[in-house]
């Protein structure tokens, strides 16, 4: 075999000098058009899934970030019921639940006590009124547990919760960014259907949103609204009844986190959950490739012929395609 290669060669012209190029061309453009009759492309089959609920996709709302992805500056704790220390400003809830993230593994910080003893993630808790609270990010001195007022004003019994707050608190510009007052028209979505994030709720707007602006109880006396790292629930949510009812409680719901990622939270199937939304999603499909058998390889004395010269070149000829990503047939 290895003579009949070296003799096809030496007919072709070619030497084993490094600069003899032009006796190469015919030779290797006969084997790149050889190659070029073997191999063809073809288009993949596409069919398409049902409408893309994107329920397993990681979805955050406005203004939270992805684990580990919120930065909060120098933190340092202010006296009980006053502001924040000199230097320092309030933190948004993103940076609030990321420095206790933060503070429980390092097991250091004002929030290293946190819910001590559950394996779960616990978010800030929400004050709100009739509670008792301060603006932004706070501890609990007793428990050293965190809490978060979304109230601009301290409120009910402020004093016994003390300010954390830090060099770079973020809280100041997000109410500008997200403002409350006015606020577009909310609608509760069906079960299945998700929000796009242009058009999701941040959690000062989900507070209003369970005080009774676009709720289907209406305006009620006490605004319950909790925050949960949960799989299945994006955002602001409602929880469902049952498992057997679209019907939402009392409850309203925001997730600080991604809705797939529960740290250690146990799972929320979505079909319990409902999000509340600014405008009407649409629906997406996500095409799928399906792959087709090959022919086998076949090597007959035609195939082994020299095509006949169509004055293509190696580059920029029609017959080649870059194999870059792309599914080839080999026939």
């Amino acid at each position: 075999m290895a003579s009949r290669v070296h003799a096809l060669l030496a007919l072709s012209g070619v030497t084993s000098r490094a600069h003899d190029y032009d006796a190469f061309d015919e030779a290797g453009l006969f084997l790149l058009q050889l190659h070029s009759q073997t191999v063809e492309r073809h288009i993949t089959n596409v069919s398409e899934l049902a409408p893309w609920d994107g329920w397993d996709v990681p979805t955050l709302a406005p203004g939270q970030f992805a684990k580990g992805q919120s930065t909060y500056g120098e933190v340092k704790v202010g006296t009980p019921g006053g502001p924040c220390p000199a230097g320092t400003q309030e933190l948004t809830y993103a940076q609030c639940t990321q420095l206790v993230r933060d503070n429980l593994r390092d097991r250091t910080g004002p929030f290293a006590r946190h819910f001590a003893g559950h394996t779960s993630f616990y978010p800030p808790h929400i004050q709100m009124l009739p509670q008792s609270g301060l603006p932004g990010c706070q501890i609990w001195p007793h428990t050293g547990n965190a809490y978060y007022g979304l109230a601009t004003e301290p409120f009910g019994n402020p004093r016994a919760f003390s300010p954390v707050c830090s060099t770079e608190g973020g809280r100041a510009q997000e109410l500008i960014d997200f403002p409350v007052e006015p606020m577009r028209e909310v609608q509760i979505l069906e079960l299945g259907e998700k929000c796009p994030l242009d058009c999701m709720p941040n959690i000062d707007q989900c507070l209003k949103i369970a005080g009774g602006f676009g709720h289907p109880q209406g305006k009620r006396h006490y605004s319950q609204m909790y925050t949960q790292v949960n799989p299945g629930g994006f955002g602001c949510y409602a929880p469902t009844e049952s498992a057997n009812s679209a019907r939402v409680g009392e409850k309203t719901i925001f997730n600080p986190g991604d809705g797939v990622d529960g740290e250690g939270r146990p799972s929320l199937k979505r079909i319990n959950t409902r999000q509340y939304c600014f405008c009407q999603p649409t629906t997406t499909t996500t095409p799928v490739p399906t792959t087709t058998t090959s022919a086998p390889i076949t090597t007959t004395a035609a195939a082994m012929a020299p095509p006949e010269d169509d004055g293509a070149s190696a580059i920029g000829d029609p017959h080649l395609h870059p194999i870059r990503s792309e599914d080839f047939t080999v026939h």
